[in-house]
């Protein structure tokens, strides 16, 4: 498709914009768009930094342009964007608001208003007054996770937010297909369709996802367990144009004097002074606050700062601003940013330790001169032998574009126990279990689902298994066998904690029972509360004293009578 017709569909003034701001439509967009325009189910596949996520976003973004015009947006949810990172979420509404700014102003130039389309993002890292504010004024494009799209679909006020709801936008489903993550989205994604006024469109976007059949009917789902629904794919190639090298950090690797990392800090600091950005990737926490303050250390500065997920909120939205902005010279970061970030003008991309997986490499890599004309330049360091084999093997397979197939997982039945309850607990009218399992099947992780493994899951969630052993066994559900309705299990809270397992006892590790030797315990007397007082020992002497006297006092007054009753005079006594 030519770039005029491409943009034939876009409102004039979104359309001038797009071609003095942007340029040409790229590959992805101009393929992208007529199947979105259609209304079908998409799949896009694209290299990183091509435009595939505004190729999802700008159509569905001049609709909701051109239904203002006519009359104000409903207080709704209209688009929704959901992806597996919560950095990712932030960067996308950053990149929202300007085209949104640039153009209103145009829109205002052209003496025409421009209607409210709020952007929110909601994840776990929302305060509780933002989330309460959604409620009362809801965005027209929401940004969100998986786990917290489930949330808002359990309460009555987070369905209604979804009444207007035309599309959802699932972007780096590569990352979440293959999981039970994915397996969690889907059942979600059924969910969603039941609470918009129509199952609403659902684009899927991706730089690395193979097989694409696979992937599609996981996001198209299933009309019934063996039709699935049809979802147009639209190919653009993986391979992007990179310049990759694998580096050692010293002569031989078998030989290592010492530590490795005493050599990998100074090649670090080498290639950060010789960029002007740089992203060192590592495999996990630790690694990213030591190599930061190795390098800083050796350059007697703080150059480089650490990135993960245990930073706070604050900190870690202020290093995505800082590094988008190119004030940062270095940032260590795990896979918190792997994934469709731009993160501004990186020049170059280190990878230390092999990334496990080509999709991971190429998603790293892809941050690094993250435009459409750019060259991504990534440097592999590896730390052992075999190490430097298996980044051998992930280079060779980057260039040729050897992505790992992604296998969706099918029947987990804790994350379908997980839904069960959540819409046993939530949904209205009430599910009858041949309904949810029939509902349940729509969902492509579970079109092969058997009745008997659905049955199984119901009768453990409707107290099949004594709680005793386990609290987690607990009765969630009631299951009327009679109706077969299902209806959540409604009790008193019990206060008291009870354990997952039962306790063992705790063994003696004294010497004696070290010896075999049985440890006599002593017998401990139970005394009731109110006899504690009279177990004192002070009580005690109080009773004898007591007793003492009283016996004192009927001698004296056996020894004052006489025989015959006659008086006899006590000792010393005047007769």
């Amino acid at each position: 498709m030519s770039e005029v017709d491409a943009l034939a569909p876009f409102h004039p003034i979104v359309r001038t914009w797009f071609t003095e701001t942007l340029g040409a439509p790229s590959a992805p967009q101009r393929a992208g768009w007529p199947a979105i325009a259609a209304g079908s189910d998409t799949l896009i596949l694209a290299p990183t930094g091509t435009g595939k996520t505004l190729a999802a976003f700008l159509y569905e973004l001049d609709q909701l342009i051109t239904d203002g015009l006519q009359a104000p947006l409903a207080n709704a949810v209209h688009l929704l964007y959901v992806s597996p990172l919560k950095a990712l979420n932030n960067d996308v509404q950053r990149n929202l608001e300007l085209p949104l700014a640039q153009l209103k102003e145009r829109f205002e130039k052209a003496g025409e208003k421009f209607p409210e389309i709020r952007v929110a993002v909601r994840t776990g890292d929302t305060p509780a007054s933002a989330r309460a504010r959604m409620l009362r004024k809801t965005p027209h494009i929401l940004i969100t996770t998986p786990e917290s799209l489930h949330i808002l679909l359990t309460s009555v006020r987070g369905r209604s937010m979804f009444s207007a709801l035309r599309a959802v936008i699932v972007d780096e489903i590569h990352a979440v297909a293959g999981t039970k993550r994915g397996a969690h989205l889907a059942l979600t994604l059924e969910r969603l369709s039941r609470v918009a006024p129509d199952p609403p469109q659902r684009i899927g976007l991706s730089a690395t996802q193979k097989p694409l059949d696979e992937i599609a009917r996981f996001l198209g789902g299933c009309e019934s367990p063996d039709r699935f629904r049809p979802v147009e794919i639209v190919d653009c190639g993986l391979v992007k144009k990179m310049e990759t090298e694998i580096r050692s950090p010293v002569d031989d690797l078998a030989h290592v004097d010492g530590t490795i990392w005493t050599a990998v800090a100074p090649l670090v600091l080498h290639e950060i002074r010789n960029a002007r950005t740089t992203l060192v990737f590592v495999n996990n926490r630790a690694q990213s606050e030591k190599i930061a303050a190795r390098v800083n250390t050796l350059a007697a500065e703080d150059i480089a700062q650490p990135y993960h997920g245990s930073l706070s909120r604050e900190r870690r939205f202020m290093l995505e601003e800082r590094l988008k902005a190119g004030e940062l010279r270095a940032l260590v970061t795990t896979s918190s940013l792997e994934l469709g970030i731009d993160v501004g003008s990186v020049d170059v991309v280190l990878q230390l330790q092999s990334p496990k997986r080509v999709a991971a490499a190429l998603q790293r890599v892809g941050r690094a001169g993250h435009t459409l004309t750019a060259t991504s330049r990534g440097v592999f360091v590896p730390t052992f032998r075999d190490d430097a084999l298996e980044q051998l093997a992930i280079v060779g397979a980057m260039r040729e574009g050897d992505v790992e197939p992604t296998r969706v997982v099918h029947n987990a039945l804790d994350v379908l126990a997980q839904l069960i309850v959540a819409c046993v607990a939530s949904d209205t009218p009430e599910w009858t279990a041949t309904e949810l399992f029939d509902f349940v099947r729509l969902a492509y992780p579970y079109h092969t689902l058997t009745r008997a493994a659905f049955d199984e899951t119901l009768a453990m969630l409707a107290g099949k298994y004594p709680s005793d052993v386990a609290s987690e066994l607990d009765a969630r559900i009631s299951w009327d066998r009679t109706t077969d309705a299902l209806t959540p299990m409604r009790r008193r809270h019990d206060p008291r904690p009870r354990p997952l397992h039962r306790q063992p006892r705790r063994q003696d590790t004294t010497r004696r029972a070290r010896r075999g030797v049985r440890p006599r315990v002593p017998r401990r007397r139970c005394v009731p509360a109110r006899l504690v007082d009279l177990a004192h020992p002070r009580h005690r002497a109080r009773s004898r004293h007591r007793r003492s006297r009283a016996r004192r006092a009927g001698a004296h007054a056996l020894l004052a009578r006489g025989v015959h009753g006659a008086l006899v005079a006590p000792h010393g006594a005047r007769r």
